[in-house]
């Protein structure tokens, strides 16, 4: 079962800015004024390692058996995008998962604007007319 989608639904619902998924915790959201659980169920190594398959793609989860650390941009159902961030140690696992923020988009500055101005035209050639003497 992906549980993902559920646990997103409810950092959302919670104002959360960050979902925290710890072996031997309940899942829970950090917000602007703590910690709020969004789960009662204590979160067992197993689950954890399920999730870890779920959010993770093979080259991640292999960062993460190497170092014991990684991060790296996953998409939600619904369109969603993650910053997921796992940690492993000997004792556990933990997953952090952020609402990621586009980056801004970079655009070159604007041409400065040409003027164009009509040439005058050129004077017309006036024929003089002396007077007869």
């Amino acid at each position: 079962m992906d549980m993902l989608p559920t646990l997103c639904a409810a950092m959302k619902r919670a104002g959360g800015d960050a979902l925290v998924l710890r072996t031997g915790e309940s899942p829970h959201v950090l917000t602007g004024s703590g910690k709020q659980n969004v789960a009662r169920a204590v979160l067992s190594a197993n689950a954890l390692e399920a999730l870890v398959t779920q959010i993770f793609s093979e080259a991640g989860r292999q960062t993460l058996r190497d170092s014991g650390h990684v991060t790296e941009d996953v998409t939600v159902s619904g369109g969603l995008v993650l910053s997921a961030r796992g940690d492993r140690t000997p004792d556990s696992v933990t997953i952090e998962l952020r609402e990621s923020t586009p980056a801004p988009v970079e655009t070159a500055p604007a041409p400065e604007p040409v003027t164009i101005t009509a040439a005058e035209p050129a004077p017309e050639a006036q024929e003089e007319i002396l007077p007869a003497v």
